[in-house]
């Protein structure tokens, strides 16, 4: 059932429970709602009428701390992605995912095209999910459940149990990245892990270029790998710095690193004179007001492939863009990446279900000759 007409079942259910209530414009409207606790009864009763089903979360909770869980996710306390609703896979919870990151676990609300986001329904999944926190902290291990509101202007975090840490970060292995509460993305993004995977497996002594670089996680990950040169560029100078400081948290030299802050549309030069690459990494953003929309610019970036990569070298384009279908991007690329051949498509995550083929997140390797 689509959950639009939750705040009207809300009042109704308030009024059957002696909540005070008074006419506006013809419909009943509560006052005041009394108390928390009233609003945690009329919730847990629209549960139990199957307008609102959390189960699929704590099955996702139980499932990522079991002992018997995939070995990526055990293995050194990786930080992972515990339930994944944006792939609508769960009636009804596409406006919330909740990843795990070593003494934290965040909680990230979104605009949904099912229900309507009422603060009474906010604070009642928070408190619903630090229950269960709160009763399974011997297996969890967590200091902080944090909340953050990317439906709201600034996408705030706030703390519903613990603080928001001052410092905090992602762990992969033996590597650290740094988390930011204090903007949209935190800093480190889970579903890109097959790339990151594909990249170590094969960027030992070569060189690599990372386009739109952002905190140079993949960066990190090849220079842990053995790569013998890196180049990273962003527009953004904060990114970028925050990568270096990635490097010093996973306590990995910057010898051999370039971190170059530059607008790739107004020269390409500056590209072309540490190259060719043996490998390139493209992962922009899908839309960046001012720097970067994907529908037009993409192929401007694949164009620029045959002058950037070495013979025999390859590329790697990612686009998260459910809007962009797989057939359409890969559409694309063939037709702008003269002299490259398809060599295969990384698959996403299972911890990652899309209930449509072709929304998912793309990564398409490519090779030159």
């Amino acid at each position: 059932m689509v959950l639009k007409t939750l705040p009207k079942a809300l009042n109704l259910c308030a009024s059957f429970h002696n909540v005070d209530c008074a006419p506006k414009g013809g419909v009943l409207k509560p006052y005041i709602v009394s108390t928390f606790w009233v609003k945690v009864k009329i919730l847990r009763e629209l549960m139990q009428e199957k307008l609102l089903d959390l189960s699929p979360i704590f099955s996702a909770f139980e499932k990522g701390f079991a002992e018997d869980r995939p070995e990526e996710v055990k293995r050194r306390n990786n930080s992972f992605r515990i339930f994944h609703g944006r792939g609508k896979c769960f009636e009804n919870l596409d406006w919330i995912n909740i990843d795990y990151h070593a003494s934290l676990i965040l909680i990230t609300m979104y605009n949904s095209s099912s229900i309507a986001l009422d603060e009474s329904l906010i604070e009642y999944v928070g408190k619903e999910v630090s229950d269960w926190v709160l009763s399974n902290q011997g297996k969890l291990g967590v200091e902080s459940l944090l909340l953050q509101r990317r439906d709201l202007f600034g996408a705030p975090v706030t703390a519903l149990i613990g603080g928001v840490p001052e410092r905090s970060f992602a762990v992969r292995d033996n590597l650290k990245f740094g988390l930011s509460f204090g903007q949209q993305n935190v800093g480190y993004f889970l579903d890109i892990e097959p790339a990151r995977v594909w990249l170590a497996e094969r960027c030992k002594d070569k060189k690599l270029l990372n386009l739109f670089s952002y905190t140079c996680a993949f960066s990190v990950v090849a220079s842990g790998a053995g790569a013998s040169s890196i180049v990273n560029i962003d527009m953004s100078k904060k990114s970028l710095q925050r990568g270096r400081e990635n490097y010093a948290m996973s306590e990995l030299s910057t010898a051999g690193v370039t971190f170059m802050s530059h607008d790739i549309f107004k020269s390409w030069g500056k590209l072309k004179k540490f190259g060719p690459y043996d490998i390139v990494v493209i992962d922009p953003p899908s839309f960046q007001k001012g720097s970067f929309i994907a529908s037009k610019d993409y192929e401007k970036v694949i164009r620029r492939m045959e002058s950037l990569v070495a013979e025999g070298g390859c590329f790697l384009a990612c686009l998260n863009s459910p809007e962009v279908r797989l057939a359409d991007f890969q559409g694309m690329i063939d037709a702008n990446a003269q002299g490259f051949s398809f060599e295969e498509k990384l698959q996403p995550l299972e911890s990652f279900p899309e209930k449509e083929d072709g929304r998912e997140l793309k990564m398409l390797v490519y090779r030159k000759g």
